[in-house]
């Protein structure tokens, strides 16, 4: 299936209308976006997630773009107006504005849903998932081993749990563990996570799952463009 013309898509949004308190929110919403394109993790070129491979002892090594953990806390500070729901202009309800005035329209419709997935799954699970297979109280004995790989078809039938990393539960209790909030249970998940792959690995995962959420708040202040420059 061919994709849409975007000459089409801007039309139609062109086409909605909207009142005073939706535009108030996208102007907020774009205020926030121009902000956040100053945080030094944009700027010098977002972190994105470049592969696996085995060392030569067999270990499962993990590869990123280069940046510095210390830039992290500025993102998420930048972040917050979109990432957290009770924000006025969250990128949930903004893009519920854009949802509620074409929910007659099944093309803008349908590109929501890819946004909203995007939003949610991010860049990465298209192409497969990473999981790690146990969290129990062996995990000091061989971290590695924990680890399940899942590309295109399914990990090991492990009697154990699969905790995915590319996954919107597992970033969310990173979040409201260790950054946003300090919830205790999402914190000893986190922890537990950062014993298998290591504090600064386990950072680089979540920093880079949120690689698909800023590309889907970066196509919705696309389509507020069209709106607020009419």
């Amino acid at each position: 299936m061919n994709s849409p013309d975007y000459k089409d898509i801007v039309k139609r949004i062109t086409d909605l209308k909207f009142d005073d308190r939706e535009i108030a929110i996208m102007r907020l919403y774009n205020e926030n976006y121009t902000r956040l394109q100053e945080a030094r993790l944009i700027e010098n070129g977002f972190p994105i997630f470049k592969g696996f491979h085995y060392s030569v002892n067999t270990q499962l090594e993990f590869n990123f773009s280069d940046f510095e953990l210390r830039d992290i806390p500025e993102l998420l500070h930048l972040l917050r107006p979109f990432l957290l729901h009770r924000e006025r202009a969250s990128f949930d309800n903004t893009k519920n504005i854009f949802g509620k005035r074409a929910n007659k329209d099944n093309l803008l419709c349908s590109e929501l849903k890819k946004l909203q997935k995007l939003y949610m799954e991010g860049y990465y699970r298209k192409y497969g998932q990473i999981s790690i297979i146990n969290l129990g109280n062996d995990i000091d004995r061989d971290p590695n081993k924990y680890l399940g790989m899942r590309l295109g078809f399914p990990a090991s039938n492990n009697e154990y749990e699969k905790i995915p990393l590319f996954d919107e539960k597992t970033i969310q209790k990173w979040l409201n563990g260790m950054e946003y909030h300090q919830d205790t249970d999402k914190r000893l998940f986190v922890k537990k996570i950062e014993k298998v792959l290591g504090k600064d690995i386990a950072k680089r995962f979540f920093v880079s799952q949120l690689f698909g959420k800023i590309l889907a708040i970066s196509i919705l202040k696309g389509w507020i463009y069209y709106v607020i420059s009419e």
